[in-house]
C-alpha cells in the first residue's frame, strides 16, 4: 500500500518516468522465510534486496546507482579524425580506457542517460548520432 501511494506521487508530480531503484531493506530479517522472500520478489520484481544491519546487496546496490547515474560501461570505436567526439564523450561520460589504433580510437566509457543543467548530449541522443558521425558500437 505505502508503494503504491509512493508511485500514486512520483505521477502527480511528473516523476514518474525517472530512473529508480526499489530496494527492499532488512532482508536479513527474512532471508530464511522462502515464502515472504517469493512474496516481495512478485511483488516488487526487480527490486534489491539489501541489509544495512549486514551490509548485504549494497554492492549491488552500488553498482545500480553508478550505472544509472554514469551510464553502463560501453566500448566504442571512434574514428581517428575524429577527435573532437572523443572530447564529447570525454565531456559528457566517464573514459575508462581509451586505445589509439589504426581502425580508429577504441573507448572503454560510461555515457549517463540526463541532460545537465547546461545541456549537455545525454545516452539517447548520443546513440542517435553516433551512425551518422561514424562512432561504432562494439
Amino acid at each position: 500500500a505505502q508503494y503504491t501511494q509512493v508511485l500514486k506521487v512520483l505521477e502527480e508530480i511528473k516523476a514518474h518516468d525517472i530512473p529508480r531503484i526499489v530496494v527492499l531493506n532488512k532482508i536479513d530479517r527474512i532471508k530464511d522465510d522462502d515464502v515472504r522472500l517469493s512474496h516481495l520478489e512478485t511483488a516488487f520484481p526487480g527490486a534489491l534486496k539489501v541489509s544495512a544491519h549486514t551490509g548485504e546487496g549494497f554492492e549491488e546496490l552500488l553498482s545500480r546507482m553508478k550505472e544509472i547515474l554514469l551510464g553502463s560501461l560501453e566500448n566504442y570505436i571512434v574514428p581517428s579524425t575524429r577527435a573532437d567526439l572523443v572530447e564529447l564523450v570525454r565531456k559528457n561520460g566517464t573514459i575508462e580506457s581509451e586505445e589509439w589504433l589504426d581502425d580508429g580510437v577504441h573507448l572503454n566509457a560510461r555515457i549517463p542517460g540526463t541532460i545537465d543543467e547546461e545541456g549537455n548530449a545525454s545516452t539517447r541522443t548520443l546513440s542517435l548520432l553516433m551512425p551518422y558521425m561514424g562512432i561504432l558500437k562494439n
